[in-house]
């Protein structure tokens, strides 16, 4: 769901401070050693990484939102830890095998036109012992509101960068080989947070 960089983070504004903040504050500050970040977008969740325990920060992107996360690396910076940009898709992350501790993404999966493709690349770049952590936008659980979100999609889409909103992403996650610890569901299970790790 990231769509128009400055003016993305004004529509997003009430939304962050009533709902999203409290859970990207809860789950990002998990985020520990070498991380990545894929789907930065605008990121707003630079500030809530923890340099006690991050010791390296990757973040990816396309290239319309990098001068978005170049500025807001000015905002909040310098940082006591390295932060690397990289212009690439999920799909296809240019990371060897098993780089990183932790990978988190936000609001993305509702957007990549193949999201087992990129789950599968983020398991691939994630250690043995690693967590992913997410917060996604998915089909909510109620009839009523996912028939609703199932039929407003394809004209959703059209405006919003190819946003999905009948996306059921924690299955997805599961089905690519992790087991997945739900710690937040809001605004009626409309958004979902958790931490992933590699199924034995």
């Amino acid at each position: 769901m990231n769509s128009g960089g400055a003016g993305f983070d004004l529509l997003m504004a009430p939304l962050e401070r009533m709902t999203l903040q409290p859970l990207r504050e809860r789950l990002i500050r998990e985020a520990s050693g070498r991380v990545l970040e894929v789907g930065a977008g605008t990121a707003v969740n630079m500030r809530h990484y923890d340099p006690a325990v991050v010791t390296s920060l990757d973040l990816t992107d396309q290239d319309l939102y990098l001068g978005y996360i170049l500025r807001r690396r000015r905002e909040h910076g310098p940082f006591p830890f390295p932060v690397n940009l990289s212009d690439a898709d999920v799909r296809d992350l240019p990371f060897e095998d098993a780089s990183f501790d932790t990978v988190v993404f936000t609001l993305l999966f509702c957007s990549v036109e193949d999201p087992s493709a990129g789950l599968a690349e983020i398991r691939r770049v994630l250690r043995p012992h690693g967590r992913a952590i997410f917060i996604e936008h998915v089909l909510p659980p109620r009839r009523p509101l996912s028939r609703a979100f199932r039929r407003l999609t394809p004209a959703w889409r059209r405006v919003a960068s190819n946003c999905h909103l009948d996306r059921s992403t924690v299955p997805a996650i599961r089905a690519a080989g992790f087991d997945v610890t739900v710690v937040g569901s809001l605004a009626y299970g409309i958004f979902v947070g958790g931490i992933a790790t590699l199924a034995l």
